[in-house]
């Protein structure tokens, strides 16, 4: 199994064992059923992982990310900006370029990801909503700046002024 297939075995499970029951029901958002060659298309192309209606039936896109309890220490939302060390040139510039959802949801389970270890996800540590329409405009705003550089590892730092 490659590695997109794993990840996204695991957000989808996540997805649906815990995304929908405890994060979408009480806020009134309600998956819509798309096609799955469809929604592996949007999220490769546009990094969309789900199309969801929030509580005033207006449509909305989703990535979603989530992480296992090892992240738990964490207090940060990722949101990937460039893979310098890529081997495939059209994946140095990671989803910060192609995602074209309205929010990122982002979770930290309580339990493993690996296949075998799924049974130990049944609750979030944590979990946050980013308003990715928002951040898209304070960056055409010139009010987020991103900085890169190069040490051994390639690292984006972002912050609002």
């Amino acid at each position: 199994m490659s590695k997109y297939s794993k990840d996204r075995s695991f957000t989808d499970y996540v997805h649906k064992a815990l995304a929908i029951p405890k994060i979408y029901e009480p806020i009134g958002w309600k998956v819509k059923n798309i096609d799955s060659n469809k929604l592996e298309n949007l999220d490769i192309k546009k990094g969309i992982d789900y199309i969801l209606t929030n509580s005033k039936n207006n449509t909305i896109s989703i990535q979603e990310r989530f992480r296992d309890a090892y992240y738990k220490r964490y207090t940060d939302v990722t949101l990937r900006f460039r893979r310098e060390f890529n081997s495939d040139p059209e994946r140095i510039k990671s989803e910060f370029y192609k995602i074209k959802a309205d929010y990122l949801v982002y979770g930290i389970t309580n339990g493993k990801k690996f296949y075998d270890k799924r049974h130990t996800l049944t609750d979030f540590i944590k979990w946050a909503i980013v308003d990715l329409r928002f951040l898209r405009n304070k960056y055409r705003e010139n009010k987020v700046e991103i900085v890169t550089y190069i040490v051994e590892k390639p690292v984006g730092l972002m912050w609002m002024s």
